[in-house]
């Protein structure tokens, strides 16, 4: 009887990722990640590959104010992705920006829209997200940037 037994599991794992150089006179950047190299998730006798997955994007900036954005995943035994997004920010004066955003999510089929307002590297934001599954979810965040 081990009921009283303490058990843990512990697993090493990275997560590495490249970011290219610009492109298109500075409005192209392109990325890829790798998550969850290395490890298997020990417990007991039990042991799990964590979930291995991969992820490429691109950002492009169409006009001064307009970003559009394109990723897909491709995790271990899942299938891939793809997910979709634009932003339009205006500048207001004094550092003060204003942005408006959508997106879409091939992976769980959900549109989002989002606001946000920022000033010097500090921005609150706010999304909502329509998961079918999950139903709707509406997230707020306070960044700072620095």
């Amino acid at each position: 009887d081990d009921a009283g037994a303490v058990r843990h599991a512990g697993v090493e794992a990275v997560d590495a990722g490249v970011l290219s150089p610009r492109y298109l006179d500075g409005r192209l950047r392109l990325a890829a990640t790798v998550r969850n190299l290395g490890g298997t998730l020990k417990y007991g006798q039990q042991a799990e590959s964590l979930p291995l997955a991969f992820k490429a994007g691109a950002a492009l900036l169409i006009t001064r104010n307009w970003l559009a954005a394109l990723d897909g995943g491709a995790p271990k035994g899942g299938a891939a992705y793809a997910d979709v997004g634009t932003e339009y920010v205006l500048a207001a004066g004094k550092g003060w920006r204003f942005a408006g955003r959508a997106g879409w999510r091939s992976q769980t089929l959900s549109p989002s829209a989002g606001i946000g307002i920022g000033c010097h590297g500090l921005s609150i934001d706010y999304a909502f997200v329509l998961y079918n599954y999950l139903g709707d979810v509406q997230r707020v965040s306070l960044n700072f940037n620095f």
